[in-house]
C-alpha cells in the first residue's frame, strides 16, 4: 500500500518521464527550431495546465526575444525585447537559476511595476542552459484554475528545460552546418563558375587577337607588294591598320582587366573611403567621359552634402562605378542621361537610373557570366562582369530590375562603424 507523497512522486516520476519520450520523438523527426520551441511550450503549459507560456531565445544582440508563445498578444510576441537584468525573463536569464513564484507582490526580486498581462500572481520561469551557455528562457503563466505553480510542476518545467537545451543546441548546430554547407556548395559554384569563364575567355581573346592581326598582316603585305596603289586604296589599308589596332588594344585591355581580376579576388588593399570622394574620380575620369562623349550620353549624379564613410578598396571601387556605367552604356540611346543618386540610411545606397526599361528577356542573364561572350562587342559585357566580381570581392550587395520610371541598378554598402 501506497503512502501519498509515495504516489504524488510515482506521479511526477510517469509525467517525466512521458515527457522525455514526447522531446525524443520530436529530436528524431525534426531539426526545425521553431517545430522544437511550440512543442517544448506546449508540454510546458500542459502539465502545468499553465494559461498562458512563451519560449525566448537570446539574439545576437545578447536580448531575450520570444520564439513561441500561447495566450501572449500577438504583437507583443513581435515586438518583445529584454535585456538581461530587465524584467522577469530577463532577471531569471541573468541570474540562471529557475524561480517559481506564488505571489509577485510578495517577491522582492521581481518589483517591477504592473503586469496587466497576467491574471495571476504565480508564475515559473525557468532558463533553458546548454553547456554553461544561456539560449533562452522557459515560462508559464496564470494557471487556468487560479492556483499558484507548485514545487513538483517546476520540476517538470526544469526538466523539459533541460531537455529544450539539449534539443535546441542540436538544431542550432545542425542549421549552422546547413548554412556552411550552402556556402561551400555556393564557393564550389562559383570556382566552377570562374573556370568555365575563364576557359571561354581565353578562347575569345585567342579569336580576337588573331582576327585584327589577320587584317594587320594582310593590308601590310598589299601595302608592301603593290607599287602601284592610289592613294585613295592605299588609305583604305592604313584605315583598315588603324581599326583592326583598336580592336586589338581593346582585346588586350580586356585581358588584362580579366587577370588583374583574378588577382584582386586573392588580395585587396581595404581602407576607409568616402563614397564622394569615389564618384568624383569616377566623374573625372578621362577613359569614362570618352565613353559617355562618343555616345552622346550624360552622367548626372545626386547626393547629400555628407554620407558616412565606407570600407573598401578605393581604387576597385573607382573601377567598380566606371565599368558599371560603360556597361550600362550598351542599354542607352544617344542623348540619354545616367542618373547616380546616393542616399544613406542603415547602410550607403547607389542606384543608377537608366530612362528605359531592359527587356524582361534580358534581365535573367544581365550580369551572368554565361552571356558573357555573346554579345557583339563583348565588351560592354566584359565591363559588367568586372562590375559583379568588384562588387562580390566586397562582400556588397548589388540588385537590379525595371521599375515604371526605367531600369534600377542598385548597390547596397555598409557604412563605416569602426569610428
Amino acid at each position: 500500500m501506497y503512502y501519498r507523497p509515495e504516489i504524488e512522486r510515482l506521479e511526477i516520476f510517469e509525467k517525466k518521464f512521458s515527457i522525455l519520450q514526447e522531446i525524443s520523438n520530436i529530436i528524431v523527426v525534426t531539426d526545425n527550431i521553431n517545430a522544437i520551441a511550440n512543442l517544448m511550450l506546449d508540454l510546458a503549459i500542459d502539465y502545468t495546465n499553465a494559461g498562458k507560456g512563451s519560449l525566448m531565445l537570446v539574439n545576437e544582440q545578447g536580448e531575450l526575444y520570444i520564439l513561441a508563445a500561447r495566450g501572449i498578444d500577438n504583437q507583443l510576441v513581435i515586438d518583445y525585447r529584454a535585456k538581461m537584468g530587465e524584467g522577469v525573463a530577463g532577471i531569471v536569464a541573468r541570474d540562471l537559476c529557475p524561480v517559481r513564484v506564488e505571489d509577485i507582490d510578495q517577491d522582492e526580486r521581481f518589483k517591477i511595476g504592473k503586469r496587466d498581462r497576467y491574471k495571476t500572481k504565480s508564475f515559473i520561469s525557468c532558463p533553458i542552459i546548454s553547456k554553461n551557455k544561456l539560449l533562452g528562457v522557459l515560462n508559464t503563466n496564470d494557471k487556468k484554475d487560479n492556483s499558484s505553480f507548485t514545487d513538483d510542476e517546476l520540476s517538470l518545467i526544469t526538466t523539459i528545460a533541460n531537455q529544450a537545451a539539449i534539443a535546441l543546441e542540436n538544431a542550432l548546430l545542425v542549421n549552422q552546418l546547413k548554412v556552411k554547407a550552402a556556402e561551400l556548395e555556393e564557393m564550389n559554384s562559383k570556382l566552377i563558375e570562374t573556370d568555365v569563364v575563364k576557359t571561354e575567355f581565353l578562347a575569345r581573346i585567342s579569336h580576337e587577337l588573331r582576327t585584327p592581326l589577320n587584317s594587320i598582316k594582310g593590308s601590310i603585305y598589299y601595302l608592301d607588294q603593290s607599287e602601284k596603289l592610289s592613294r585613295s586604296e592605299q588609305k583604305e589599308f592604313f584605315g583598315i591598320i588603324s581599326n583592326e589596332a583598336g580592336k586589338l588594344i581593346s582585346a588586350v585591355e580586356m585581358q588584362l582587366d580579366f587577370l588583374r581580376l583574378e588577382d584582386e579576388a586573392k588580395s585587396i588593399n581595404k581602407s576607409v573611403i568616402n563614397i564622394l570622394d569615389v564618384m568624383n574620380e569616377v566623374r573625372n575620369s578621362k577613359l569614362l567621359s570618352t565613353v559617355l562623349e562618343k555616345n552622346n550620353i550624360k552622367l548626372f549624379i545626386d547626393h547629400k552634402l555628407n554620407l558616412s564613410e565606407i570600407v573598401g578598396d578605393k581604387i576597385r571601387t573607382v573601377q567598380l562605378f566606371i565599368n558599371l556605367i560603360e556597361g550600362l552604356t550598351k542599354f542607352l540611346l544617344p542623348g540619354d542621361t545616367i542618373k547616380c543618386v546616393i542616399t544613406e540610411n542603415a547602410f550607403i545606397k547607389i542606384q543608377l537610373v537608366l530612362p528605359h526599361k531592359l527587356p524582361e528577356a534580358v534581365l535573367p542573364h544581365f550580369f551572368s557570366s554565361s552571356h558573357l561572350f555573346q554579345s557583339n562587342p563583348p565588351d560592354k559585357k566584359f565591363k559588367l562582369y568586372l562590375a559583379i566580381k568588384i562588387v562580390e570581392i566586397h562582400g556588397w550587395n548589388l540588385t537590379y530590375e525595371n521599375h515604371t520610371s526605367g531600369f534600377h541598378v542598385s548597390l547596397t554598402i555598409p557604412k563605416n562603424i569602426s569610428g
